[in-house]
C-alpha cells in the first residue's frame, strides 16, 4: 500500500496527505468517529450533501481494508482477495484517496494470486484515478502503481509508458521531486534492470530512495533491487550494504513472503556452486522442495511465483539439475498465460539444467521457447544472469532458429562474436584467477598486497576486455579464451 506523504491543495500549497495506516489504526482501536473525521479531511473528498452517507461507506471500506491488510501481513491470500473485493464494493467514488487505497490492495492481490480478474480490477481502478489531474499527487501515484500492474503481467513496454506518463505529469505540475513520484521511479528502475540497462536502473532506484527513503513500500523494493543491481555490477560490498538496508526495513516483515524472500537473498549472497547446506536449509524451512511443489494446484503455484523464482535461482546456483527439471516445467505451465515473466525464467532455468545434463537438443528447444515467450515483453536479463551455460545457450540461439532474438540478447549483454583474441596483463590474469577460485575482493587485495579499490580497477578492465558484466561471466569467458586453465 504505502504511505502518501504530500498532496497538493487547490491553492497551490502543500498539505499533509492521507495516511492509510493511520485511518485503519483508528478503526482497529474502535474509534469510528475519529476515523470519519479523518476521512472527511482527505484531499479530494467531496464535501457535498451526501457526505454523511459517503463517510459511512468509507468507514465500511476501512474495515475491509484493515482485514485485507491483516491478511496480507499473515500471508492469507484468499482472505486478502475476499476482503479487498468487499472494500472495492464499499468504496465511495467521492473519496478518491480511499479508492486509491483499494487500488493498491487490488494490485497486491494480483501480485499474490496472478488472477486475471484482479489485474483487470486493479487496472480499471488505478486507470481512472490516473486521470484525476485535478489531484496530481494522486494521479502520479496511481499511474506509477498502474504501470506496476502491467509490469507484473509481463507487459514491460506498456508498463514503461505509464511510468513515463506519471513522471511527465509530475514535471508539468512541479512535483517530480516529491514522494508522489517515488513509485514511478522505483518501478521504472525494475524494467530497466530487466533490460540489462544497469546504470539507468540504478539512477532511477536511487531517485526513488531519495524521495521515499525507508518507507516500507518503496524502500524495501528499492533496497531489494539495488542488492541485485550492485551484485550484477560485481560490487559485492555495495550489494551487502543494500542487503543490510533491506534487512533493517523488513525486520518486521510486512508479509510472510517478505520473510521468505529476505532469507533467500541472504542465502544467494553467501553460497557458491556446490554449497548445498544453506540452500537446503532454506528449502526445508519454507517447504519449497520440488516434491512438495509438485502436489500444489495452479492457484498455489501462481500465489508463490516470486518465491519459486528464488527457488529456481538457488537450485541453479548450487547445480541441482534434477530438482530444476522437476520444478521448472510446473512453474512454466502455471505462469505461461497470466505471468509469462515467470514462465520465461522457469524455461530458461530448465534449459540450463538440460544443457548441464547433456541434453543439448532439448536445452535449445526450451531456450528457444523462452525467447519466443519473452519477446513481447522484451526480456533480456533472464538470459544472462548465472553461469557459462547460459552464455553458451545464448550463443547457439544467435546462430540458429530465432537468430534475431538471440543476437538481440547477446547485444544487450555486450557479447562479442568474431572478436580478436583477448589479452590480459599478468596482474589482471592473477586477479581473475583468484576470483575464479572464489576469493572476495578483500581477500584478493590482501593476497596481492594492494588496496580493494585497485582490485576493483583491475576487474573493471578485465570485464571490459572480456565483454563481461559479472565475475561469473568473466571467468567463463576467460576459460573459453584459454586465459584460465
Amino acid at each position: 500500500m504505502g504511505r502518501y506523504l504530500m498532496s497538493r491543495n487547490h491553492g497551490g500549497g502543500r498539505v499533509a496527505a492521507p495516511d492509510a495506516r493511520k485511518a485503519m489504526a483508528l478503526v482497529e482501536r474502535g474509534r469510528p468517529d475519529a476515523a470519519r473525521t479523518f476521512l472527511a479531511s482527505w484531499p479530494g473528498t467531496v464535501q457535498g450533501p451526501d457526505l454523511e452517507r459517503d463517510l459511512d461507506q468509507g468507514l465500511r471500506t476501512l474495515h475491509h481494508a484493515l482485514a485485507a491488510s491483516t491478511a496480507l501481513h499473515a500471508g492469507r491470500v484468499e482472505d486478502l482477495a475476499d476482503e479487498t473485493r468487499r472494500a472495492l464494493n464499499a468504496a465511495p467514488v467521492s473519496m478518491p484517496w480511499l479508492v486509491f487505497l483499494v487500488g493498491s490492495l487490488l494490485q497486491a492481490c494480483y501480485r499474490f494470486t496472478a488472477r486475471s480478474e484482479m489485474r483487470v480490477l486493479a487496472a480499471d481502478t488505478l486507470g481512472r484515478l490516473g486521470d484525476r489531474v485535478d489531484l496530481p499527487d494522486l494521479a502520479v501515484s496511481a499511474r506509477g502503481l498502474l504501470g506496476n500492474v502491467h509490469m507484473m503481467h509481463g507487459a514491460l513496454h506498456r508498463a514503461m509508458t505509464h511510468f513515463d506518463a506519471a513522471l511527465d505529469l509530475a514535471d508539468a505540475v512541479g512535483i517530480r521531486d516529491d514522494a508522489a513520484s517515488a513509485m514511478a521511479w522505483q518501478f521504472r528502475g525494475y524494467v530497466l534492470f530487466e533490460w540489462n540497462r544497469l546504470d539507468e536502473a540504478e539512477r532511477c532506484l536511487l531517485r526513488a530512495w531519495e524521495l521515499a527513503g525507508t518507507s516500507p513500500g518503496v524502500g524495501s523494493g528499492v533496497a531489494r533491487m539495488m542488492t541485485r543491481v550492485r551484485s550484477a555490477a560485481d560490487d559485492e560490498e555495495g550489494a551487502d550494504v543494500w542487503l543490510g538496508r533491506l534487512e533493517a526495513i523488513v525486520s518486521e516483515p510486512m508479509t510472510l513472503r517478505n520473510r521468505e524472500w529476505l532469507a533467500a537473498a541472504r542465502v544467494g549472497r553467501t553460497v557458491g556452486p556446490g554449497e548445498l547446506r544453506a540452500v537446503e536449509a532454506w528449502l526445508g524451512t519454507y517447504d519449497y522442495h520440488a516434491r512438495t511443489v509438485a502436489t500444489w494446484d495452479d492457484a498455489l503455484v501462481l500465489a508463490r511465483l516470486h518465491e519459486l523464482d528464488q527457488v529456481l535461482a538457488l537450485l541453479e546456483l548450487t547445480s541441482q539439475w534434477s530438482a530444476i527439471l522437476e520444478l521448472a516445467p510446473r512453474v512454466a505451465a502455471a505462469a505461461r498465460t497470466e505471468r509469462p515473466w515467470f514462465a520465461v525464467r522457469a524455461l530458461s532455468a530448465q534449459a540450463v539444467a538440460l544443457e548441464a545434463s547433456g541434453r543439448a537438443d532439448e536445452a535449445d528447444e526450451r531456450w528457444s521457447e523462452a525467447l519466443d515467450l519473452g519477446r513481447a515483453g522484451a526480456f533480456v536479463r533472464v538470459y544472462v544472469e548465472g553461469s557459462a551455460v547460459r552464455v553458451a545457450l545464448a550463443r547457439r540461439a544467435a546462430s540458429g532458429p530465432g537468430a534475431a532474438e538471440g543476437r538481440r540478447v547477446l547485444a544487450a549483454i555486450g557479447e562479442r562474436t568474431g572478436s580478436p583474441p583477448v589479452v590480459l596483463t599478468p596482474t589482471q590474469t592473477e586477479v581473475l584467477r583468484r576470483v575464479a577460485a572464489g576469493e572476495s575482493n578483500k581477500t584478493v587485495a590482501r593476497g596481492l598486497g594492494v588496496s580493494v579499490s585497485t582490485v576493483k580497477t583491475h576487474l573493471r578492465a578485465v570485464f571490459g576486455r572480456l565483454g563481461a558484466r559479472s565475475r561469473t561471466q568473466a571467468v567463463a569467458r576467460a576459460r573459453e579464451e584459454g586465459i584460465l586453465d
